[in-house]
Parts: structure tokens; C-alpha cells; sequence
């Protein structure tokens, strides 16, 4: 395997048992095991390739190697764009096999001075040893996408995928294995952002983000344990005369020391980490009591719309959801308007 030491044991001279009736070379054996195990140890069992551990121990020690010297390494991380559609489709076991296809792919991209492992699922890794006349990391980059773009046929399905890459470079980036895969694995993140099928270099300012990212994550989860969530009302005015018909639900966020966060600051990453579906629901249960406490009041009944986003309308139950909130407070279902966008119908038409 290109880039990487040999990890198997040279076999040593054999010993037999003397019985002629039952004759085992205990050696041969315990060395042809010692051999399965660093295999299962070092190398994916799908593609051949080294895996996640081998790779890192490899990045090191030519890192090691490299530190204080001429020799520049670049990091490419690589991601296949909507491969969970492949295996859902499909099946996994095609699924399988484009991964094993892609990895001879991508082995064809490469020299012998670089390597190349599965670091898991459909994310894979290079490094490459960028010295005279070697090919630099875009060019890398660009040939994998060259690679893909003829369709692959598996079980005579035709596939045709893409890839993101995020690349880092050693020494200006980082020195140390694991803050240069990370910088990698954060180029590539934007990669996707910028709508896949490409390749981006990590800069210090997409750490800032990333770092800001994770802030913000974290207090997105703080804020639905310690109810920081506010919902305003926004009247819908009748234009033919002026009176007032309803209501829209707004979903604002009362962060501590940041004061009032509109939607646009922080929806898209509750979308991401999952939020949104318990957020959403909690939405509907205060738009539902407020409705109640509104019908029983002089103020009477008040119809109010409420957003559903595409990802709790996909993984939760929204229906049963409405209902139970519904039946909970009292109130008449046409009270209750939820707006769906246009992908989310499109999601799943039956539903």
C-alpha cells in the first residue's frame, strides 16, 4: 500500500509436531494469525484500504519526519455527496460496492509517495507528500472529481456520484495529525456548504466559524432545557377592511447577554442538529394553550399559524402532535393553521 510500512511479520523458520498422524506447525499458525489480527487491526475489511488507525499512525510519523525540513503534506478529506440516498434506493449492498469501486478510483489519483485510508462510513482520507515534481493538492482534488464523473455500474444499477474535499496543509496549517484531519474535515464542511461537487482549503477564518458554530450549538441546547424560547404574535390584517383575522406565530430566542436572536440566526442550525423537531413541537403546544387562554377570555376565538419546518414534518409525527395539543387545551382544530413549505410537501406527498 503506497505510503504506509509493512505491518506483518516476516515468517520465522517452521516447527512441526513429531506425530506424523497429526502434523501442525504451531508457529505457522500462530504467525498466520498474529498476521489476520494486525490485518483486522490496520485495514478496512470492505476496500482493503488501511483504516482510521493505521492512517493516523502514518499522517504521524511523516509528519515527524517532515518537521523541520522541505517537505510540505496536504491533508485531503473526502466525503461522497448524498451517498445515504445510494444505500437507501438501492440497498446497502450497492451501497458496498460503490464504495469499494470509489476507492480504486481514488487510489488511481495518487502516487507511491502518498497514502490513503477509510476513515469510516463514506469518508475517506490522503495525504499526499508535496515535493518536485509531485502534483499539488487542487490538481489532486480536480482529478478526483475527474474520476467521478463517469458513471459507475453496479449490478446494472448506473450510479454517477460526487465528492466534497476539504484540504489542509502542513506545516501552515498545522503540525500535529489530528489538528490538521480536523481543519481538513472543516474545509470540507464548507465544501458542502458551497453546494458539494467541490473542493476548498482550509483558512484560519473557517476555524473562527466553526468554533463560533459550535458556541452557538451549544447554546441552542442549553436554551430548550432552560426555556429561553419565546413565541410573538404578528397580527394578519384583512386588506379589504383593515380588520385584524389572525395571528402568525413567531419563534424568537431570549439569549442570555445577547438579547432578542431572530430566526435567521439560529434556525438553520437547529435544522442541522436536530432541534428544530422538539422546538417545533414546543411551538405548537404554546400556540395551542395561548389559543385556549384566549377563547376563554373576552378576546374569543383567534386563528393562528404556526411554520412547521421540513425536518419535523419528515421525522415526527406532526399530526398526532397537533391532535394531542389540540384535544389537550380545548380548542376548535380550525383555530390551529400550519404552513408547510413547499419541500416538505414535496418530501412525502403521500403523507
Amino acid at each position: 500500500m503506497p505510503g504506509y510500512e509493512q505491518h506483518e511479520q516476516h515468517e520465522r523458520p517452521r516447527t512441526c509436531i513429531a506425530d506424523p498422524t497429526f502434523l501442525v506447525d504451531k508457529e505457522t499458525v500462530h504467525d498466520a494469525t498474529q498476521r489476520q489480527l494486525n490485518r483486522l487491526a490496520h485495514y478496512d475489511s470492505l476496500t482493503n484500504l488501511p483504516n482510521r488507525t493505521l492512517f493516523y499512525e502514518t499522517l504521524r510519523n511523516n509528519l515527524a519526519l517532515a518537521t523541520g525540513g522541505t517537505t510540505r503534506l496536504a491533508v485531503l478529506l473526502i466525503d461522497l455527496d448524498q451517498f445515504k440516498n445510494v444505500n437507501s434506493a438501492l440497498g446497502h449492498a450497492i451501497g458496498d460496492e460503490l464504495l469499494l469501486h470509489f476507492s480504486a478510483r481514488l487510489l488511481s489519483c495518487i502516487t507511491p509517495h502518498d497514502a490513503i485510508g477509510r476513515l469510516g462510513g463514506d469518508e475517506f482520507a490522503l495525504m499526499l507528500t508535496m515535493h518536485g515534481s509531485a502534483p499539488d493538492a487542487c490538481t489532486v482534488a480536480e482529478k478526483i472529481r475527474d474520476v467521478l464523473r463517469a458513471p459507475f455500474d453496479l449490478q446494472g444499477h448506473e450510479v454517477v456520484v460526487t465528492a466534497s474535499v476539504g484540504i489542509a496543509f502542513a506545516p501552515e496549517d498545522a503540525t500535529n495529525a489530528e489538528t490538521l484531519l480536523r481543519y481538513a474535515d472543516i474545509a470540507m464542511y464548507r465544501a458542502k456548504q458551497a453546494g458539494r461537487d467541490t473542493w476548498c482549503c482550509f483558512t484560519a477564518q473557517m476555524n473562527v466559524d466553526a468554533l463560533a458554530r459550535h458556541d452557538l450549538e451549544m447554546a441552542l441546547r442549553r436554551a430548550v432545557d432552560n426555556d429561553e424560547f419565546v413565541v410573538y404574535y404578528q397580527p394578519k390584517v384583512r386588506l379589504s377592511d383593515g380588520m385584524v383575522c389572525g395571528l402568525e406565530a413567531l419563534l424568537r430566542w431570549e439569549r442570555p447577554g445577547h438579547g432578542l436572536i431572530t430566526p435567521s440566526a439560529f434556525i438553520p442550525a437547529m435544522e442541522e442538529c436536530g432541534l428544530i423537531v422538539r422546538v417545533g413541537n414546543w411551538v405548537i403546544d404554546t400556540v395551542c394553550r395561548q389559543i385556549g387562554e384566549w377563547m376563554r377570555s373576552p378576546l374569543g376565538k383567534v386563528e393562528v399559524s404556526v411554520n412547521v419546518a421540513q425536518r419535523q414534518f419528515v421525522e415526527s409525527d406532526v399530526a398526532a402532535h397537533v391532535a394531542l395539543a389540540v384535544a389537550r387545551n380545548g380548542i376548535p382544530a380550525e383555530l390551529l393553521e400550519l404552513e408547510l413549505t413547499e419541500g416538505s410537501l414535496m418530501t412525502n406527498t403521500e403523507r
